[in-house]
């Protein structure tokens, strides 16, 4: 893997790509994530809470038994964090995949926002692709931005569905945590 490199490339040459002093651009691989295989994630845009939080992500295409990539750029209402890399993809999956905390975003093409790859290599370009020509006022618009009329990218919801994983009691599952530490030796 290790095509971190030209994903923080992508979003530091693009101005508008905004994830301000404390979240520094950071890229994020893992081998076998939630949807057993290859991912990749990276935050593109935080600039306000009331925008929503932006990701480049990367990973096997549902229903294609990893003979398909998908590269997406998806706006979720809250912002992934973790203390380790398996963890930070895990809680990527919770908030997309149980809890559906995300959201289609406007598209003027038909790759500016999603695009499937044969290959993990090609996704990794097609995400570099779209995150240099990244740009929130094209992706979320105002109504008097002339993007309004644009339409959204539905097939995001092939990527994350659209089923939630709420209990018949109306809770959902709790969100993946870090292991806790354990003193050896005894209480203290």
């Amino acid at each position: 893997m290790a095509f971190s490199d030209e994903i923080e490339a992508a979003i530091c040459e693009n101005p508008a790509c905004n994830v301000g002093l404390l979240c520094i651009p950071r890229v994020f691989e893992i081998s076998r994530g939630p949807s057993g295989g290859p991912e990749l994630l990276t935050l593109a845009f935080a600039d306000e809470q009331h925008r929503g939080y932006w990701y480049g992500h990367i990973r096997p295409m549902p229903g294609t038994e990893g003979k398909q990539f998908v590269s997406v750029i998806a706006c979720l209402k809250v912002f992934v964090n973790a203390p380790t890399v398996p963890l930070l993809f895990q809680r990527f999956d919770y908030w997309t995949r149980i809890r559906l905390k995300y959201e289609p975003c406007t598209v003027q093409g038909s790759e500016d926002a999603f695009r499937l790859s044969k290959t993990y290599s090609e996704a990794v370009s097609a995400l570099s692709f779209m995150l240099t020509k990244f740009e929130y006022e094209k992706r979320s618009p105002e109504p008097e931005s002339p993007f309004y009329c644009c339409h959204d990218e539905m097939r995001i919801l092939e990527v994350f569905g659209m089923e939630d994983f709420m209990g018949a009691d109306g809770s959902f599952p709790a969100p993946p945590m870090p292991h806790s530490l354990r003193l050896a030796g005894g209480h203290r």
